[in-house]
């Protein structure tokens, strides 16, 4: 019959008090019980004996539950949990974790970013059980990927649910939203009742027709948070290994297969604003000198494209002692609230733009950031500036992203600090700075090396 007991515990000690052996010359057995109750109980496998805790009522909570799910070992137990029920563990583990002394635990956007990325895999590869994870099934989604999404068609009917839209375009919930608000479409009635007219679904996949697949780092990414998971079901599982230890998590080297892109010179940033603002044609909702308020905003602060489009009127601080934006933690690539400073240069164009805007009106509305970088072409085209230019470690381009290159490399020009520099493009090291944002043109390494000559000591 199961029942609890505490254990008895005998202790040898010396008369003041120490700790000692039962052979030792004058030592002074005590004999105490254990903190904790533990339960016994007997089944067809054999007698058991478990500690279970040192409140009673609760021990004798603990010991029903043992009896009545068996005496099955924890981790077999776990091996039977679906991995929906491990996703959750593994979030929590990583939302509650420290990573080191005084910082805080990761933000709710890092935590929605690793639920997307699992549950997305989880649901593509068809793993339910602890048992399904296997590595060439990993490898295989991870290398589809790098594919373009094959054109999903339009169903029948006119109106469509939330339910309907997400497996028809194959997007999330937050990506759907992101669209109807970047695209202006059209939604029926409340928050609780929504309705997707025809006509919006339509909109939504052809852009996912044009979408592109990940790039090398973003699958590299994939496969970390992937391999991590893994590493947390076999550590509940007890297994042997994590069956994803020999996943490549390493993004290729530069020149292989990433997608590179260069800095704007000084002379190819001032044509570029010129040939925007002198535009009269309207592109993606932009006209020609809002593309130019637009080009130079980021080429002074570095913005990206997702942060630029979702900036109000209310962000801006033109007046402030320090004119600054505020970029809230919401659009903020890590989650994280922080202010950019902004350059006095900019500032007569951007007060231009906020007049008569209310607070919470977008400064550069539209449809623009879906296609920033066919945009952008269309203005490097009429300024005279290639798109793709060769280097010595293959083609380099002026995608969008560039002009935060073009930033960055303006600050080296400046003189800044790798520190300075690191805090204004908001990285979170100083290696990525300087690997990525940090590279040196031809043109520039050879001034710099213009004035030497040996002959002279120099």
């Amino acid at each position: 019959m199961p029942h609890l007991k505490r254990k008895c515990i005998t202790r040898f000690a010396t008369p003041d008090g120490k700790r000692c052996k039962s052979t030792t010359p004058g030592a002074v057995r005590t004999v105490t019980h254990s903190k904790k109750w533990y339960g016994y109980w007997s089944d067809g496998s054999g007698e058991h004996q478990v500690p279970l805790h040192a409140s009673r009522s609760r021990s004798e909570r603990m010991l029903e539950d043992l009896v009545e799910a068996g005496s099955e070992p924890t981790h077999l137990r776990q091996r039977r949990r679906p991995l929906s029920e491990h996703l959750e563990d593994f979030l929590a583990s990583v939302a509650n974790a420290r990573r080191g002394k005084g910082k805080r635990p990761p933000a709710g956007v890092r935590i929605v970013r690793l639920r997307d990325r699992l549950t997305r895999a989880l649901a593509a590869l068809g793993w339910t059980r602890p048992a399904d994870v296997d590595a060439a099934s990993a490898d295989r989604y991870l290398a589809g990927l790098l594919v373009p999404p094959s054109p999903r068609a339009c169903p029948p009917g006119d109106r469509f649910t939330l339910s309907d839209v997400l497996s028809a375009s194959g997007l999330g919930v937050r990506a759907v939203g992101r669209h109807v608000r970047a695209r202006r479409l059209e939604v029926l009635g409340g928050k609780r009742s929504r309705v997707y007219p025809r006509a919006t679904l339509e909109a939504i996949l052809a852009v996912r027709r044009g979408t592109r697949g990940m790039g090398p780092t973003a699958v590299a990414a994939h496969a970390a948070t992937l391999k991590r998971f893994a590493a947390s079901v076999a550590a509940a599982c007890a297994l042997p290994a994590n069956p994803l230890a020999g996943l490549a998590c390493t993004p290729p080297p530069d020149g292989d297969g990433l997608h590179r892109r260069r800095a704007l010179s000084r002379g190819e940033s001032a044509r570029l604003l010129a040939a925007a603002g002198a535009s009269r044609a309207v592109l993606h909702g932009l006209d020609g000198p809002a593309r130019r308020d637009l080009y130079a905003l980021v080429l002074c602060t570095g913005l990206r494209k997702s942060e630029a489009a979702a900036l109000t009127a209310a962000c801006f601080r033109p007046d402030a002692a320090v004119p600054h934006v505020v970029i809230p933690a919401t659009i903020d690539k890590r989650g994280v609230a922080c202010e950019q400073p902004l350059p006095a240069a900019c500032l007569p164009a951007l007060r231009r733009r906020l007049r008569g805007l209310a607070p919470g009106d977008p400064v550069w509305p539209g449809a623009w950031v879906e296609s920033a970088a066919p945009m952008l072409r269309a203005d490097l085209e009429a300024a005279g500036i290639p798109y793709v230019a060769p280097s010595p470690l293959g083609d380099e381009h002026l995608d969008f992203h560039a002009l935060r290159h073009s930033f960055v490399a303006s600050l080296d020009r400046a003189g800044v600090t790798l520190k300075t520099a690191m805090r204004l493009a908001r990285h979170s090291t100083p290696a990525l700075t300087a690997r990525v944002y940090g590279r040196a043109s031809l043109e520039e390494l050879g001034s710099a090396v213009a004035g030497l000559d040996p002959s002279r000591g120099g």
